[in-house]
Parts: C-alpha cells; structure tokens; sequence
C-alpha cells in the first residue's frame, strides 16, 4: 500500500461520507482528486498519480447490505435511564437479584452490561433501583430503539457499519449500543429518537 493511499484509507475513516457520495456517483473521480491535494493529502504534481489511486482503491459498495436492512423490524420504547457504576463483587451480587424483580412479559427494561471495569444498567427511569453505590455516569431521558435482524445479518459483514456511518451523517450521538445475536439495540437521547428513526427507515427503503 502506497503512503498516498494509506493517507486517503485514514481520511476517509474521519470523513466516512466522502466514500458514499464516491461510491454513488455523486462525486466523479477528478473531483475527488482535486479534493485530496485541496486537503493536503497529495502534492500538486501527485494529480495523475493520485487519479490512478483512486482507480485501484476499493471502495466498499453502497449499503450491499441493503436485503437484510429491509427485512428489519423495529420498535422504540422510551422513559429509560442509563447508569454506570464501578464494577465490584458486591454490585454485581445486588444486580443478580435485580433479574428476579423483573416482568418482562409486560415489556419491563433491565439491561446489565458487565464490563472490565464498569457495569453498566438501562432500566426504566420508573424502577430505577436505589443502589448504595458511587455512580459513575448517568443518563436519562433515553431512548431504547430494537432493530431485529434476519439470522443471516449475522454472517453479513458491514451492518453495523452502515447503520452507524448514517446516523453520524446526520448528527445523531449514539449513547449506547448492545448486540444480541442478530437483535442490535440502539439507545438515543429521546429529542433524537425520531431523527434516527427517520435514518433508519431510509436505510430500509432503500
């Protein structure tokens, strides 16, 4: 790999919207050659030579992904909190007992994301516990939005990857994501929930 190219595949990880519009012919590739000696990835005299790269990059194809994107079902639910609290033997025996309090059979939320350091709670603001525990971080007004996946997303490289690229592009802040087999969930602060519902719901148009 050329250090022109190396410049570019680093660019483009910091501007993940050039590759799409690239990738769908809202951009030719003159343009973008121009455009990366304009940002000081290539000499003025490296024109030709930054053209032929462009010529051999491989560009990943827009949204190949789109099948399993249009077979996603999706569901929101809103009134959560999200908590985080220093990982210790003594939380982690208290969040166990937590499980049995909990009726999911009428859509009531626990999560417990058990991290090296870190555990981290999504529940509904209503029956938030009352732990006597040093928390670290908390967020509420959150948004939990469910998107299940056929089984086969799972063996399909670059969902997740789309999904995220397009909420960037529209100013969305993700605060927390799980993966459950071919379920993603996605938790927003909920003034942005119907924004990113909207993102979503291009993505299965298309």
């Amino acid at each position: 790999m050329s250090q022109l190219e190396q410049n570019f595949r680093e660019f483009l990880t910091k501007r993940p919207e050039i590759e799409k519009c690239y990738s769908e012919g809202l951009i030719n590739r003159q343009a973008l050659a121009r455009y990366i000696i304009d940002n000081k990835l290539a000499d003025t005299s490296q024109a030709d030579a930054t053209i032929a790269m462009l010529r051999r990059f491989q560009f990943r194809k827009p949204l190949a992904q789109a099948d399993v994107f249009r077979e996603m079902k999706t569901s929101i639910k809103d009134g959560l909190v999200i908590v985080n609290y220093q990982k210790s033997e003594e939380l982690l025996h208290v969040l166990g007992k937590l499980f049995s309090q909990t009726n999911y059979t009428v859509s009531e939320t626990l999560k417990i994301i058990v991290g090296t350091e870190n555990v981290t709670i999504i529940t509904d603001k209503a029956r938030e516990p009352k732990l006597d525990f040093k928390v670290l971080h908390r967020l509420s007004e959150i948004s939990e939005i469910s998107l299940q996946f056929p089984k086969r997303a799972i063996d399909t490289k670059g969902v997740l990857s789309a999904l995220t690229t397009e909420l960037y592009m529209h100013d969305i802040t993700i605060s927390e994501f799980i993966t459950a087999s071919s379920e993603l969930l996605l938790y927003v602060k909920e003034p942005l929930v119907i924004k990113a519902y909207e993102v979503i719901k291009m993505l299965k148009a298309n």
